[in-house]
């Protein structure tokens, strides 16, 4: 089990819904007015392109404004083109046309244990997906023979019932990224501290308020002296369906 130890401190940043795995069959609406369809949010596998394709979706992109949720303080502004095969991303639209779209990997950080078919990362334990119809993608490495302890990962994917993260992508960041990020649900509650996989998360703000098996961001920095962000979010987490 890893503990706040090694991060210092991860800064609860967003409060989900009670959705606790995305399985590509639920969608959010929010609103509408006028004669215009509502807007729509949720979450999914970035499965093509031309425009985007999210759980076999094709989406119009062509006046989205992208950003990247690794920061604490803010999401991150990144150009549309920078969206990848295998990523999660949030998405806002109306008819099939995105307004933002938003990318969030499910753990950043580095790599505490390697297997023939998985890893560990935080604390969270990472299973790559064999089947060749929808295989892991792999950006930065060939297989998981290339990475070593200590090499720093960005996953993508979704949680299975036990909370192992299926891969849907894996991309080997450089050496120097600084920026560590864990979702999940939030488990074994005390004062302060909950757990989200096997890494312990000590909280800035007292933890008592958080339920039990609701999602959770939690983010900083990873340096030799670790800090803390101030800043703290909240958006709900929902699933983006195939065939809208």
């Amino acid at each position: 089990m890893m503990n706040g130890g090694f991060l210092a401190r991860l800064l609860v940043l967003v409060t989900a819904s009670c959705v606790a795995a995305c399985g590509g069959d639920m969608e959010a609406r929010i609103g509408g007015g006028g004669t215009g369809a509502p807007m729509a949010v949720g979450l999914g596998t970035v499965s093509g392109f031309g425009s985007v394709i999210v759980n076999g979706e094709s989406y119009d992109d062509s006046s989205a404004l992208a950003f990247v949720d690794e920061r604490p303080d803010q999401a991150t502004p990144i150009p549309v083109s920078a969206i990848r095969l295998g990523m999660q991303i949030g998405i806002e639209h109306q008819s099939l046309l995105i307004s933002k779209a938003t990318v969030a990997a499910e753990v950043i950080g580095p790599v505490t244990s390697v297997a023939a078919n998985g890893l560990t990362v935080l604390g969270q334990t990472v299973r790559v997906n064999a089947d060749p119809a929808r295989p892991t993608v792999f950006d930065g490495l060939s297989m998981l023979s290339d990475l070593t302890i200590g090499s720093i990962v960005e996953v993508h994917g979704q949680r299975a019932a036990n909370q192992d993260i299926l891969a849907t992508r894996i991309e080997l960041k450089p050496s120097g990224h600084r920026a560590v990020r864990v979702a999940g649900t939030v488990a074994n509650l005390a004062g302060r501290t909950f757990m989200i996989g096997g890494l312990v998360i000590n909280a800035d703000a007292a933890a008592s308020s958080l339920p039990m098996r609701r999602w959770r961001t939690a983010s900083g920095l990873r340096s030799g002296p670790m800090r803390t962000i101030p800043a703290a979010r909240s958006q709900p987490r929902s699933c983006v369906s195939a065939g809208r």
